[in-house]
């Protein structure tokens, strides 16, 4: 389980693992799409490892491709030719993309357009599986994870979904660095999973809260922005254990930070600034530290600035 010591070490890890993501796929493609294969799904269930480097990789050049897209094999690296231009419009029936029970493959570069009728991207029962720099728009979650450990979504813009993005019972996830926005409720949503890291995402003008966790142990929630929620800024419930630093959560409706039924919680280093109640509202707690460099179990304010929030700094309830 990652624990706050090895907090640091992780982030260092996670900076050069992105470093390796935008250097992308050396060598050349497998198979071409629609020169190789007419559609998406047929190069995912025909291609073959041709240069045998351990991969099969796809590329699909720009357009518009209408279907509904299941990456059913492990090792596959899937690349649009750019973002904008290479388009995925699903049928709103199921995912636009799903990841299904694959290890090791990762999606990346192509705008993924769904319907409030289904998910536009679900990964389910998958291990160690990316998406990266790609635009997620119009679904009911925008990207889905579930019993789903060790996968890192990375880099997106996450748009104009009912929910932004959601993780459940998985563990061991990384997410970071995406842009989620203008959702219907909420930005990103963490619940029952352990040892996840949500880390310097710009979170914001979400209908509900921006960032929301609940039952888990061990999770991560750092350098994150999250502004003018219509809710909570972030909001932690009945959770253990749970890092939240170095975030700026401001000009949110309600709180910078709600927390509620929580345990040997680590709030450091955090600004939690004009929003429309409390910096910091919180109830039913035990052993949660507000300030990481004094020794001992510290109240609110702590190390955190909680200045300028309409109806005072803090309220314990």
């Amino acid at each position: 389980m990652l624990t706050f010591r090895s907090y640091r070490s992780s982030l260092v890890a996670f900076a050069g693992f992105l470093g390796l993501l935008t250097a992308g796929t050396a060598g050349a493609m497998d198979a071409v799409v629609p020169t190789d294969f007419p559609t998406i799904n047929a190069a995912i269930a025909g291609a073959t490892d041709l240069d045998l480097n351990g991969t099969i990789d796809i590329l699909v050049m720009d357009g518009t491709y209408t279907e509904d897209v299941i990456l059913n094999r492990s090792d596959v690296v899937l690349m649009g030719a750019s973002a904008e231009m290479t388009v995925i419009q699903g049928s709103g029936v199921i995912n636009t993309l799903r990841f299904d029970g694959v290890t090791n493959s990762r999606v990346q570069g192509f705008t993924l357009l769904g319907a409030p009728t289904a998910n536009v991207v679900s990964i389910l029962g998958s291990t160690g599986c990316t998406l990266q720099q790609t635009i997620v728009d119009g679904g009911n979650t925008g990207i889905a994870v579930r019993d789903s450990n060790d996968n890192f979504i990375v880099g997106n813009e996450v748009r104009n979904n009912v929910n932004g993005l959601k993780v459940r019972t998985s563990s061991g996830n990384t997410v970071a660095t995406n842009s989620v926005h203008d959702q219907v409720k909420s930005g990103i949503v963490l619940r029952v999973g352990d040892s996840n890291l949500i880390d310097q995402n710009l979170v914001t003008a979400n209908g509900g809260h921006g960032i929301r966790l609940r039952e888990g142990a061990g999770n991560f929630v750092s350098g994150n922005t999250v502004t003018a929620s219509g809710g909570q800024g972030i909001r932690v419930r009945q959770a253990t254990t749970t890092t939240v630093s170095g975030n700026v959560s401001s000009t949110n409706a309600k709180n910078g930070l709600r927390m509620r039924d929580t345990s040997g919680s680590l709030v450091s280093m955090n600004s939690f600034n004009g929003n429309g109640e409390y910096g910091v509202r919180r109830r039913g707690w035990l052993d949660d530290d507000f300030d990481a460099a004094t020794e001992g179990i510290q109240d609110p304010a702590g190390d955190n600035d909680l200045s300028g929030n309409v109806l005072g700094e803090l309220l314990e309830d």
